[in-house]
C-alpha cells in the first residue's frame, strides 16, 4: 500500500511539534533526527509513530518539572510557606536543598526527636509519601496533619526540586 506524501509531512510535522513542546534535551535532539527520517514508505510513518510516541515519554520524564513547579509553588505559598519561611525561628525548616537531604539535619533548626533519628533521607518519592500522610511517615513528628492530595504533592516535590 502507498500511502499519499501528506501523511508522511502530517507525521513529520506532529514529530516535531510535540518535540518542541519538551523542553527536554533528549526530545529536542530527537527532533534534530526527525529531520533526517525519510519521508517515503510506510516504514517511515510507524517510525515517525515511534519518535513521537518517544518523545512524549521523554517530555513526561524530563519536563514535567518545569511544567507542575509553578502549581507546586501556588500551593507551597497556600499550603506551606507560612510555617516553612526559611527565616530562623520559624515553626518549619527551610526547604531550600531539602530534596536528598537527610531529614532533620539542617543546622541551627529544633527537629523532633523522632525527625532527627529518622535517618531518613527526602528523596522525591518519599517527599510525596510525607506530603500525602506525614504521621505515617515519621511517627511523632511536630509536621501539623495536613495531607496534600497525590496530585498536589507532586507538584509541590516539582517545586522543592527548584530550590537550591
Amino acid at each position: 500500500m502507498r500511502l499519499p506524501q501528506t501523511c508522511f509531512d502530517i507525521s513529520a510535522f506532529v514529530i516535531q511539534y510535540v518535540c518542541m513542546k519538551s523542553i527536554s534535551p533528549g526530545a529536542l535532539a530527537l527532533s534534530k533526527v526527525v529531520e533526517q527520517v525519510p519521508r517515503k514508505g510506510t516504514a517511515a510513518l510507524r517510525n515517525g509513530i515511534r519518535a513521537a510516541i518517544a518523545a512524549g515519554m521523554l517530555s513526561a520524564a524530563q519536563g514535567g518539572a518545569a511544567q507542575t513547579a509553578p502549581l507546586g509553588q501556588k500551593l507551597f505559598q497556600k499550603n506551606c510557606a507560612a510555617c516553612h519561611t526559611g527565616a530562623t525561628g520559624a515553626f518549619g525548616p527551610s526547604l531550600r536543598g531539602v530534596v536528598n537531604r537527610r531529614a532533620g539535619s539542617q543546622a541551627g533548626f529544633g527537629y523532633s526527636a523522632a525527625m532527627a533519628r529518622s535517618k531518613l533521607v527526602w528523596t522525591p518519592q518519599l517527599l510525596r509519601r510525607f506530603l500525602s500522610n506525614p504521621r505515617t511517615i515519621v511517627p511523632g513528628n511536630r509536621m501539623p496533619l495536613a495531607p496534600q492530595p497525590p496530585g498536589d504533592a507532586d507538584s509541590i516535590v516539582e517545586y522543592l526540586e527548584t530550590l537550591k
